[in-house]
């Protein structure tokens, strides 16, 4: 007896491939899960059992770019200023912190950064975005956090051990590259619980100091007006929560029982760093 041909075709179309394909997704997604997991787990373990002395050399090296960049405002008020902020916040810490290298960069997006090691960089957007001090502290003090949680090394760590451990399990297939794909969008989410870490403990570091905390808020608020600190892509697919979630937290929690008077904002005056008086502080 002859066998009819179906009518999508040799096999039975789509529908036969189906199950075979929704398992296949099945397996990656357990896959990703459990490398995500036991890297994440890992690096959390690991990161103990490094000296701290790491994460400066770390961040030197970087550092090094920074320093010697014509975008620099070396030694202008804006960094007198930053380094002012910072070293009252960073009294407010538990524990012994970093030694800070604090710098402010001609930059126009309303930006800060801290490298591993106790690197932090402000742009000079961010000052022309504040309207007050107090904001800009908010900012130095979520930086600080990342520096003294070691947010940078952790992220290093974790990247590092999900590259090797998708390549011993997929090697260099095509499900590979898929899995890669799925363990970007879990770093993602990794970092975004950094980034709201940052946002509370940078919180009680302004409480303590004397701050108002509300600067947090507003920050944050200026920020998703002006589109720096929101993304316009789906909260899973952004290394950063909402602004306008995080201002509502932030908004939450204890009050400084007594406010104290920050310098005032300081006049944006650049000038170019040299090889010769921005040698950074950490060698190679």
């Amino acid at each position: 007896m002859t066998r009819q041909a179906h009518r999508d075709g040799f096999g039975g179309g789509f529908g036969g491939c189906l199950p075979a394909m929704t398992g296949l997704v099945l397996v990656l997604a357990l896959s990703i899960g459990g490398i995500w997991f036991a890297v994440n787990a890992g690096a959390g373990l690991l990161l103990p059992s490094i000296p701290r002395d790491w994460d400066a050399k770390v961040g030197a090296q970087v550092y090094k770019q920074i320093a010697y960049s014509p975008q620099r405002c070396r030694d202008a008020p804006a960094e007198h200023w930053v380094r002012e902020v910072g070293e009252l916040l960073l009294a407010q810490t538990d524990a012994e912190p970093f030694a800070y290298t604090w710098s402010v960069l001609n930059e126009p997006t309303p930006n800060a950064f801290a490298l591993p090691g106790g690197f932090v960089a402000v742009h000079t957007g961010l000052f022309e975005l504040a309207e007050r001090p107090e904001e800009v502290a908010a900012v130095l003090a979520h930086e600080i956090v990342h520096a003294e949680q070691r947010h940078g090394m952790l992220r290093m760590l974790s990247s590092f051990g999900a590259r090797i451990m998708v390549g011993m399990v997929l090697g260099g297939t095509d499900l590979a590259w898929l899995a890669g794909s799925g363990m970007h969008l879990m770093i993602l989410s990794h970092s975004r619980e950094q980034e709201e870490e940052a946002d509370r403990i940078g919180r009680i570091l302004l409480v303590r100091a004397g701050i108002n905390p509300d600067g947090m808020a507003t920050i944050f608020e200026k920020m998703a007006r002006h589109g720096g600190g929101a993304s316009a892509l789906p909260g899973w697919l952004s290394s950063h929560p909402d602004s306008s979630e995080r201002a509502q937290r932030a908004r939450q929690g204890e009050r400084p029982k007594q406010l104290i008077s920050l310098p005032k904002m300081p006049p944006l005056h650049c000038a170019a760093a040299t090889k010769t008086d921005a040698e950074p502080r950490v060698q190679p």
